[in-house]
């Protein structure tokens, strides 16, 4: 009998494994929407960037341009041993590159911003871009620079996650005529208003729309018009599914910021645009005593007229008692003028569904709740000088930065990025060693039994289909497996007592009366705070602009070990018994 119930076992192993290894993985474990599925660089090569300089050839070895170039044909991922801003000096960095995945994460400090010129990922399929600022700016602080910050078209099956994009000229991203695709956590503000484009003032958020996209969680603030601009049916669009949920809308500068979504092929095209669950914060250029809309349908006037785009809004809410009746009513602010102008008899009916299906639906809150963890959680982290004064006008409804060249003054409608302060400085510290060049550090090979000097057991899966490259990379954005280690970052923890109270930082912390929330004082800003078990194992990560206590509920009782960062890159550490 025990031969044959060895054999029994082995074939349910090996059928367990197979149906394991059918079971899709996700781009990373918080990964939603339709570019869900996107695995990058998966069990493909590794390439470091290790400097910040850039040349139009991409010669430069170490740089970003020339890392794109390697390994032709093969998976990639990129990872960056450096923190600072690359300056494309006018020359766009134009790649089209499939299964590539650029973990901006692992960048050593305050990450990696790219200004001077247009990211472009056209005809790119399984693309994962994470942790990244793009920033077009202008040439020399006064020229005009063509092209959104980031734009993919004409590809798909791609995710863009926890990305900061900023003072472009033209739109900040741009995103359409693709399939499968995500947009989540991503910040788009400050287009630049009196830049030099040839035609005229724009300010413009993002140009998004895509064959089954989705686009939640995300930030759109200060920006005129296209906040967003939905996209159309196109010869590459032909059938356009939007799914945008969940996204905040600071201060655009008119009552239809918010428009597009046209269905230019008619009887051989359809447009279906689902808007739940977003909030929309009037601010200075556009004060909330005026009424806002939702959103613009806009009119084709060269289309088969006859054919409608299909719309849902539900639970959308706008601040301002002049929009409490969309509050109650979405459809009130779906705006149809261009419609009636051209077909007088259309009505909200003649656009509006009641359902739109959508396969892949995200994790969805009340829009007051998006509201809150959207400005807790959006944008590259950790968060530059230039996101936390972001956060903080959409949190007071204010605006600090100044026009230059017209009539929005003080109002967060820029023209050049000095306006709003300019580029900050980005340092390296935290770095760490990689003996073998896999992207994984060799403090988290040793605690996770790999070879830190066998750069091909990066590839190495785990139960859950990722390589243990991923799931390291997917730590260093907060994200842990069960059965792995995620240790300090090579140092030797020094213990303290609880409660503890550091004068040199000014910090104290101690746990509130119900044993559950960890009450944090400090004269310095603390921005971070992550508890490790006795293992050394992260089990909570928490991040935001100043962080005054912390809910442990969900931590069981033990010993761990506390670690603060404020926003001088200072860390102290402490015991602390729950």
């Amino acid at each position: 009998m025990k031969p044959l119930l060895l054999y029994f076992l082995t074939v349910c192993s090996l059928l367990s494994c197979e149906l394991a290894a059918q079971t899709p993985t996700p781009a990373f474990p918080t990964a939603e929407g339709f570019g869900k599925w996107a695995t990058g660089g998966r069990g493909g090569q590794v390439v470091e960037v290790t400097r910040l300089d850039d040349d139009e050839l991409g010669n430069l070895e170490g740089s970003l341009r020339w890392a794109l170039k390697q390994h032709s044909g093969q998976p990639l991922t990129i990872v960056f041993r450096t923190s600072g801003t690359i300056d494309l000096n006018g020359h766009d960095l134009r790649s089209k590159r499939s299964n590539l995945t650029i973990a901006g994460q692992t960048a050593p400090g305050d990450g990696i911003c790219i200004k001077g010129g247009n990211v472009n990922l056209g005809g790119s399929y399984n693309v994962i871009v994470r942790f990244l600022r793009m920033r077009v700016g202008l040439r020399n602080g006064t020229d005009f620079i063509p092209g959104a910050s980031l734009s993919l078209e004409n590809g798909g099956n791609f995710i863009i996650d926890h990305c900061s994009f900023s003072w472009s000229a033209e739109e900040n991203t741009g995103f359409y005529d693709n399939t499968h695709s995500t947009v989540q956590w991503c910040i788009a503000s400050e287009g630049l208003y009196n830049a030099g484009h040839g035609k005229g003032a724009r300010s413009y958020g993002s140009v998004w729309g895509g064959r089954k996209a989705t686009y939640h969680h995300n930030l759109l603030a200060h920006n005129v018009s296209r906040s967003p601009r939905f996209g159309t049916s196109t010869k590459n669009d032909r059938h356009m599914l939007v799914d945008y949920v969940n996204n905040v809308n600071y201060n655009y500068g008119r009552q239809n910021a918010c428009y597009g979504g046209e269905n230019e092929l008619g009887a051989a095209g359809s447009v279906h645009i689902n808007l739940v669950n977003n909030y929309y914060k009037p601010g200075p250029a556009y004060p909330g005593e005026r009424r806002s809309n939702l959103v613009r349908a806009s009119y084709e006037v060269g289309a088969q007229h006859h054919y409608f785009s299909h719309w849902h809004l539900s639970g959308n809410y706008i601040e301002g008692e002049a929009n409490a009746s969309i509050n109650e009513d979405n459809y009130l602010g779906l705006e149809i003028e261009e419609y009636v102008e051209h077909l007088p008899s259309t009505t909200i009916d003649s656009l509006k569904v009641d359902h739109i299906a959508v396969e892949e639906p995200v994790s969805t809150q009340t829009a007051h709740e998006a509201y809150a963890q959207v400005l807790e959680q959006v944008g590259a982290f950790p968060r530059d000088s230039v996101d936390r004064r972001l956060i903080e006008e959409v949190r007071t409804g204010t605006a600090v930065a100044s026009s230059s060249f017209n009539a929005y003054r003080v109002t967060g409608i820029i023209d050049k990025p000095s306006d709003a302060g300019g580029y900050p400085v980005l340092h390296t510290y935290h770095v760490v060693n990689d003996t073998d060049h896999d992207g994984i550090a060799d403090y988290w090979e040793r605690a996770n039994g790999l070879d830190a000097t066998d750069a091909e057991d990066r590839n190495r899966r785990s139960t859950e289909g990722y390589t243990y490259l991923e799931v390291y990379l997917n730590g260093l954005a907060g994200e842990y497996l069960d059965g792995f280690v995620y240790p300090l970052i090579d140092t030797v923890v020094t213990n303290s007592p609880t409660p503890f109270h550091d004068p040199a930082l000014h910090i104290s912390a101690y746990l509130d009366q119900s044993g559950h929330r960890m009450v944090v004082k400090s004269q310095a800003r603390v921005q971070t705070i992550t508890l490790f078990d006795e293992l050394g194992r992260r089990v909570k990560h928490v991040t935001a602009p100043a962080l005054t206590s912390v809910n442990l509920m969900d931590v069981p009782s033990g010993w761990y070990v506390v670690q603060f960062e404020t926003d001088t890159h200072s860390i102290q550490r402490m015991r602390l018994v729950k």
